[in-house]
């Protein structure tokens, strides 16, 4: 169960038939491919990561790594208040190589305060620094 709750949908307990796994298999083939959005905008703010471009009002914005990963993760998730742990950790797990990870609530607060608002269009940070 513990596993269902951290995201997979389906698993298989041990020990299990062969012609189980294999029907799985088949259920798996049914799905449809998952689509990958590489166009992503809220407001005025277009972001293709495809070509790595961020815009805002038509305007090319020069982003560095981080900030283009951060701004994609906060674009992926726009639906849902993040908070800064959640933010943390994502930094942590996905861009450990691109940021220190010492100090990285730090961080986090001077990007996002930094970023905002001439990226972050109004409402898609529901962040408060230093809370």
């Amino acid at each position: 169960m513990q596993g269902l709750d951290q995201g997979a949908d389906d698993y298989l307990v041990k020990p299990f038939e062969f012609s189980e796994l294999l029907a799985r298999l088949r259920c798996l083939q049914r799905r449809p491919p998952l689509q990958f959005n590489h166009i992503l905008q809220f407001g005025d703010l277009t972001m293709d990561v495809v070509k790595r471009e961020v815009k805002r009002g038509g305007r090319l914005i020069q982003l560095t790594s981080l900030e283009f990963k951060l701004l994609e993760y906060l674009l992926r998730n726009s639906h849902s208040v993040l908070t800064r742990t959640q933010i943390g950790e994502h930094i942590i797990r996905n861009l450990g190589n691109i940021i220190p990870t010492h100090g990285t609530s730090l961080h986090l607060d001077s990007y996002l305060v930094s970023a905002t608002p001439e990226i972050i269009p109004a409402g898609l940070s529901r962040f408060k620094p230093f809370s």
